[in-house]
């Protein structure tokens, strides 16, 4: 028996060569509505200010106090002076940060549950004094020749006593209190105190983000009315009047702001503005606090502000204030804004200049909305500054503008019930939103407890409750940092070629990936088992998730079986978005490129029935059985060739056979006419095909002679 095989293929189709893509989401048009009601009582509305008894009393109450009495006072009748000093991190426990997402993001994980993306106005790290990347801190700490921000944004150096005053070292230049005591400080959180620098008056000094606060507690009628700083300028600098701004500020050489210093303001204990002004002499800072014969209750503060300009910020002059993402909405078309660099500092502001008249609920918002379904679970509006109306009918503490902040749920449409705190110990909360008609002096506050609801918005709002003409009034926000968390990993579904469970030698597919919330980060393809496959693929977005670089929600990846083995071979694909929520999915391929086998006949001289005669009628009978491990056999075909090469005989199989499971075999057996034989040799052909065409032949020769019974090998 001579056996001759081959295999018969057609040429495979292969796909286009691996890659991906992605379709970005569509533009977030959501405006949160007006915020109707008051969220909380007007507490400022009504005003309770002490009895006069109360306000004489406070005349001679606090002189002559220890330096802990000065500093107790400060921090019980002002507030803000015992919180903790400003953090770009404010974790809590177990979080840490996974990455830094450019100078203003950062993904931060959380014990057992998934990564956070948190997103900040300032910038989130500074330079050390060593020159490596450290997060912001403004606490301070005690040095040999004074104090210093642990990490500032902005230079800043604190004498240790009063009358070494302060230096900005960015723009070189130093600010010192004219006439003071020679009084030591004590730093406590991010607050330098120099007590009894004059007659029953505390100097105090605090580092902010991007500038210092110069403030001054006034305890009784015997302190100044008048208080001077002056200033050591660079070569060329000048000290100047604001033309366009409350206050005064610092240009140099070629007309340069290097700062700003805002218009002082001062607040008694009932939280009633004290008369104050501002001027310039040659290098001095003059303010003038006129509280000696008014019905004031003290203690008294005054703090004027020097502000850096964000172009001369320490190691961060290419990334000032970040306030992308922010959008507004002023639906009456009455309120002011501006957004960066101004008066009060770098950041959103809403305010009303002269006289206007508005109508009762006017409102404008500077909103954040979490993107997607993704959801807002804290968020921290921090320096915030709000100057009520100081003149007109409801000037304050009688104003009518207000100030809130809160977390706006889409879904429910009404305000996200949570808490909020003040920063540090001991600082007051309540139930969230908040809502205030009284001054605030770059007060900060923490929302969190939220109900998360998907696609919500952080809000940060004006708004008045009376009709008609109001006074000049600013509402400032002078850092916001949002926490946006997304607990749902992608889909992934079948674009093509994935779910067809027929078998193929060759097909090309396509999935894709869509993430509903911040976004998809990675798609990856490959087949488990099958290392160095050329066809996988990774399509990266290149993105960090954060507002300065979303993600996409959908992303695809296509590729083709080209170098995979046969069989039921597995594709999978593994998506994963902006915080790192992975989800894989896995279908099965069943590939084959071989054609089937004919296996050898049972018999040992098969096909012969009878001895051969001349005029015999008899029958030579063949048979044959084929296997295919893949995608089965589904035809078994004869052909009888002479030794000339003719066909002289041929049966191309009558039923041939689907294969409903894989691996499926055939038999077939085929009967010849003897007499139509003659004596000779012949080939018996038996050609194989399973069910995607691929095709083998197995060849035997037939040696006939008249009288002698065939031989087959």
């Amino acid at each position: 028996m001579t056996l001759t095989a081959g295999m018969l293929l057609g040429a495979p189709a292969h796909a286009a060569p691996p890659g991906g893509g992605e379709r970005a989401a569509a533009p977030d048009t959501r405006v949160p509505p007006s915020p109707g009601t008051d969220a909380a009582p007007r507490t400022h509305a009504v005003p309770r200010p002490s009895t006069g008894e109360a306000r004489r009393a406070s005349r001679t109450a606090y002189t002559d106090l220890s330096r802990s009495q000065a500093v107790s006072l400060a921090q019980r009748h002002f507030p803000e002076l015992s919180r903790r000093g400003y953090k770009a991190l404010d974790l809590e426990p177990g979080q840490r940060v996974d990455a830094w997402l450019g100078a203003r993001a950062a993904r931060i994980t959380r014990p057992g549950e998934a990564d956070l993306l948190l997103e900040s106005q300032l910038p989130l790290r500074t330079l050390s004094e060593t020159g490596a990347p450290t997060p912001v801190d403004l606490s301070l700490r005690d040095g040999e020749d004074g104090f210093a921000p642990l990490a500032p944004i902005v230079a800043l150096e604190v004498g240790d006593r009063a009358h070494e005053g302060i230096a900005l070292d960015d723009i070189g230049v130093s600010v010192a209190p004219v006439g003071v005591a020679e009084a030591t400080g004590v730093a406590r959180q991010d607050k330098a105190f120099f007590t009894d620098t004059a007659p029953d008056t505390d100097h105090i000094v605090t580092p902010l983000p991007t500038g210092v606060d110069l403030g001054a507690q006034l305890r009784s009628p015997a302190s100044p009315e008048r208080f001077r700083w002056r200033l050591d300028l660079p070569a060329g600098a000048r000290l100047q009047l604001s033309a366009d701004a409350p206050g005064a500020e610092i240009v140099g050489v070629g007309g340069i702001k290097l700062a700003h210093i805002t218009a002082p303001v001062a607040w008694d204990a009932d939280d009633r503005q004290v008369k104050s002004a501002l001027a310039v002499s040659g290098d001095e800072l003059v303010v003038d606090v006129a509280h000696r014969e008014t019905r004031v209750r003290y203690p008294v503060m005054l703090d004027p502000t020097i502000l850096e300009d964000a172009a001369h910020w320490y190691a961060n002059a290419a990334v000032p204030v970040d306030l992308s993402g922010w959008m507004w909405t002023d639906p009456g078309k009455r309120f002011g804004y501006f957004y960066g660099a101004a008066y009060l500092g770098n950041g959103l502001y809403t305010y009303n200049r002269g006289s206007t008249v508005f109508e009762a609920g006017d409102y404008a918002n500077w909103y954040f909305n979490a993107p997607g379904t993704s959801r807002i679970v804290r968020a921290d509006f921090g320096y915030v500054k709000h100057e009520p109306q100081t003149a007109g009918t409801w000037a304050a503490p009688y104003n009518d503008d207000r100030s809130y902040q809160g977390v706006w749920s889409y879904q429910q449409g009404r305000y996200e019930s949570g808490r909020w705190c003040d920063l540090g110990e001991g600082g007051a909360c309540g139930t969230s939103p908040f809502t205030t008609y009284g001054a605030l002096h770059y007060a900060s506050k923490t929302h969190f407890a939220l109900e998360a609801t998907p696609g919500n918005a952080a809000i940060f709002g004006t708004s008045v409750f009376y009709a008609g003409a109001h006074a000049p009034f600013t509402n400032f926000l002078g850092s916001a940092s949002v926490w946006i968390e997304d607990v749902d990993a992608p889909a992934v579904t079948e674009d093509t070629g994935l779910s067809d469970q027929r078998w193929t030698s060759d097909r090309g597919f396509q999935a894709r990936a869509t993430d509903t919330g911040l976004g998809l980060r990675k798609l990856v393809v490959d087949s488990p088992g099958n290392p160095g496959w050329r066809g996988a693929y990774t399509y990266d977005a290149s993105c960090t998730g954060d507002r300065r670089n979303r993600c996409p929600q959908v992303g695809y990846v296509h590729s083709d079986t080209t170098g995979l083995p046969e069989g039921l071979v597995p594709i999978r694909y593994t998506a994963t978005d902006a915080v790192g929520n992975v989800s894989s999915r896995t279908w099965t391929i069943p590939i084959d490129r071989t054609s089937p086998s004919v296996l050898p006949d049972r018999h040992a001289s098969p096909g012969a029935t009878a001895p051969l005669e001349q005029d015999d009628d008899s029958v030579l009978v063949f048979e044959a059985e084929a296997e295919d491990a893949g995608a089965g056999v589904r035809s078994i075909d004869f052909e009888l060739v002479a030794e000339w090469g003719s066909v002289v005989d041929e049966s191309a199989d009558p039923e041939p056979q689907s294969c409903p499971q894989h691996g499926c075999r055939k038999h077939r057996e085929w009967s010849v006419s003897a007499y139509l034989l003659m004596s000779g040799q012949y080939t018996l052909r038996t050609i194989a095909t399973d069910q995607l065409g691929n095709r083998s032949v197995d060849e035997r020769v037939v040696d006939v002679v008249r009288g002698i019974p065939p031989a087959l090998r």
